[in-house]
């Protein structure tokens, strides 16, 4: 277990969390079965202990100046000559990282009991994770992205962008974690007590608050670029369109270069390498985590079940989640939840996916998306098709074919209009003659 992330602070601590949830995303999304598919580099560079106790102090003093109003990010960029586009995009994610930010509270609860820590960051990791849903859906780039790959970055990158946000609620003074529990209290704990963790957890995440405290400065846009570009990973499993995601990827990568390069000036190279090393820490931490909660059996159920989700024109399209038991998750399973969940017989729609459709024997893999198709109208015995091979018959045949296209794309009306004239222009010279004589 490790702490979520909260927000805002007082003079020595400081408390961040978030408010989300989704539409086309579930709220009961899987969160305990998780995988890694990429490498991990291993990272080590000087860390300055002594620069790092003002850390908190200045997020607080940096997050209430953006609060107090949004053109400051647009003002701030503008001055270093960086264009309206990158401007709005920088202004769309800080908007979409509002609701990841709240007060601090002056109910402070002290958890000094390993057991106490692990039941509660369980309870804070599944409320950030749906957090994580509700920002991603702000995102215009998140949108462009197919349901599927949606649901694998989600499920596969939460953890990696929670550990990072865990800068903003360590306090380097007291040597201890302030993070956000509920609307009146928050929760006090030591880093040490991450000590019993297995798989270094513990090490790991401190070298990583070490690193990246005098590297980030205390700024909400560099921290939040790296959650999205920790978040856009190509190499993440079970992708679709790992170009779009790639894509979307490289695309924060160049804006957070670019906001560093203009902020910087000639560090800006330099702080660029050791900000981006800071997402193998978290790819790190986030695998170690995924082993932890295997260890704890947070997912003994789900490893014997399947999260599929489907969508229906019954409730407008709207992502529901569907769970399968059993060995093989297959097709006549889903439809039979289905078919008691919306209360109509199986007989009368038909399942598909990636645009195919489904057979009763198909397996479904944990994570699949499926769209609910309704059976046609019944009809008769189809008398207007007569009527209109009978009318087909009595429609006069055209050979005007000048609306058609030859192979370049040319309607041939045009072609044939431009042969006339290059005929007409031919003859200039004769009928020239003509009238002179």
């Amino acid at each position: 277990s490790s702490p979520g992330d909260g927000t805002d602070t007082n003079s020595s601590h400081t408390t961040t969390t978030t408010a989300i949830s989704g539409d086309k995303i579930p709220e009961d999304l899987d969160l305990q079965l998780f995988s890694l598919d990429q490498k991990l580099y291993d990272s080590s560079d000087g860390i300055d202990f002594g620069r790092n106790h003002h850390i908190i102090n200045n997020y607080h003093k940096n997050t209430e100046e953006y609060d107090r109003s949004l053109p400051l990010i647009a003002r701030q960029i503008a001055v270093n000559e960086m264009n309206d586009s990158e401007v709005n995009i920088l202004k769309e994610l800080y908007e979409a990282t509002v609701v990841l930010r709240h007060p601090s509270l002056d109910t402070v609860k002290e958890i000094t009991d390993f057991e106490e820590l692990k039941t509660a960051t369980t309870s804070k990791f599944e409320y950030e994770i749906r957090n994580l849903i509700k920002m991603c859906k702000q995102l215009n780039a998140f949108h462009g992205i197919c349901e599927e790959d949606k649901i694998s970055l989600l499920k596969y990158r939460c953890f990696e962008v929670i550990f990072l946000r865990t800068i903003t609620i360590f306090d380097f003074q007291s040597n201890d974690f302030k993070m956000f529990a509920d609307e009146s209290t928050s929760i006090v704990f030591k880093i040490d007590l991450i000590k019993h963790t297995k798989r270094g957890l513990y090490s790991e995440l401190n070298e990583y608050l070490r690193f990246i405290g005098p590297e980030w400065d205390s700024d909400p846009i560099i921290l939040e670029t790296l959650m999205v570009i920790s978040l856009f990973n190509p190499n993440c499993p079970n992708l679709i369109h790992r170009e779009v995601v790639k894509f979307q990827q490289q695309l924060y990568m160049r804006l957070l270069h670019r906001y560093l390069r203009h902020r910087y000036r000639t560090e800006s190279d330099k702080k660029y390498m050791k900000l981006m090393n800071t997402i193998t820490f978290a790819n790190t931490l986030g695998h170690k985590q995924r082993g932890n909660v295997t260890d704890r059996g947070l997912d003994h159920n789900i490893m014997s079940s399947a999260n599929i989700f489907y969508k229906s024109p019954l409730n407008g399209f709207k992502t529901r989640c569907v769970q399968l038991d059993g060995h093989e998750k297959s097709v006549h399973q889903l439809s039979q939840r289905i078919s008691l969940l919306e209360a109509i017989p199986e007989k009368d729609f038909k399942l598909y996916a990636n645009d195919k459709p489904l057979s009763a024997s198909d397996v479904l893999r944990d994570g699949s998306v499926v769209w609910l198709s309704m059976g046609g109208l019944r009809g008769g015995k189809g008398g207007f098709g007569s009527m209109l091979r009978a009318i087909g018959a009595q429609i006069e045949k055209t050979t005007n074919r000048e609306a058609c296209r030859d192979l370049t794309g040319r309607r041939l009306r045009d072609i044939n209009e431009e042969k006339r004239i290059k005929e007409w222009i031919k003859k200039e010279a004769l009928r020239k003659k003509e009238m002179d004589e």
